[in-house]
C-alpha cells in the first residue's frame, strides 16, 4: 500500500532550498532541461513565482514514516489540452523504487480532466 510508505503534501516556501539542491545535481542538469545550475537567487525568484501560480500543483513526496522529501509531484495546466504531470525523484533516493510509489501516489492528487503523464528524472 502506497500510504504505509509513501505520502504527498503541498509544496511549501522553505521547500525552496531542497529544489535548488536537486536542481544542481549532476544527473539532473545531464538531461539538458537546465543551462546549468540554477543561481540561487534566481532559483528563489522562479521558485517563488511557481508558489503564486494558480495553474501549477506542486507537491512533495515524502517517505511516511521519516517524512524526508523523496520527490516532486507537479501538475501543469495545459490551455488546449489535459494537465501535464511531471514527477521527480531526489538525487539521494534514486534507485530504490520512489519513481513507481511517486508516479501512483499523484494519480490520487490528479486534477480532474484527462492527464499526459511524463517522467523527469530532475526537478
Amino acid at each position: 500500500m502506497i500510504g504505509a510508505t509513501l505520502k504527498l503534501r503541498p509544496i511549501r516556501p522553505q521547500d525552496g532550498r531542497a529544489l535548488h539542491d536537486w536542481r544542481a545535481d549532476p544527473a539532473y542538469l545531464a538531461t539538458g532541461i537546465d543551462d546549468g545550475p540554477a543561481d540561487p537567487i534566481d532559483h528563489a525568484e522562479w521558485f517563488a513565482r511557481c508558489l503564486a501560480r494558480t495553474d501549477r500543483i506542486l507537491m512533495i513526496a515524502e517517505a511516511a514514516r521519516t517524512e524526508d522529501a523523496v520527490g516532486l509531484v507537479r501538475y501543469d495546466e495545459n490551455l488546449h489540452g489535459p494537465w501535464a504531470m511531471v514527477w521527480a525523484v531526489a538525487p539521494h533516493r534514486r534507485g530504490r523504487g520512489w519513481s513507481r510509489k511517486i508516479s501512483e501516489a499523484a494519480e490520487a492528487h490528479r486534477p480532474s480532466g484527462p492527464r499526459l503523464s511524463l517522467l523527469a528524472e530532475g526537478v
